[in-house]
């Protein structure tokens, strides 16, 4: 019982750690970074949603993920969630992901119900 109980707070501290609301900056990838993927700020918006205009500055690098964006509680037209190159430079960031089932599953992002998204300074396409 002691046991269960332990697991219980635990995941109830955790769940706590993992679910605030986002507002502000916040970087992604790279040293020193808030989140090392963009999975992991897919699911920090899920959890916690946002109580503010929230930007992700995407440091340079090559991101292989897939992700799916649901819509995310708090998000407005003065909430807007914004994903843009931290250097300025849309090559910086390679976000790509290779899928065997790309007939069914051919992207990067999908965008299921989300709204006030934002995509500044990214390429559209790798080259």
């Amino acid at each position: 019982m002691k046991t269960l109980l332990s697991i219980i707070f635990f995941a109830g501290l955790t769940t706590g750690i993992f679910s605030q609301p986002l507002s502000g900056n916040y970087t992604i990838g790279g040293t020193s970074s808030n989140f090392d993927s963009l999975s992991h700020v897919v699911n920090a918006l899920v959890n916690g949603g946002v109580s503010g205009a929230v930007v992700f500055n995407i440091r340079p690098g090559t991101y292989e993920e897939q992700v799916i964006i649901p819509e995310i509680s708090g998000a407005s037209s003065s909430n807007t969630i914004t994903f843009q190159s931290e250097t300025g430079i849309a090559e910086d960031v390679i976000w790509q992901f290779e899928n065997p089932d790309w007939i069914n599953f051919n992207y990067v992002i999908r965008i299921d119900a989300a709204d006030y998204l934002r995509f500044k300074i990214l390429p559209l396409m790798p080259t």
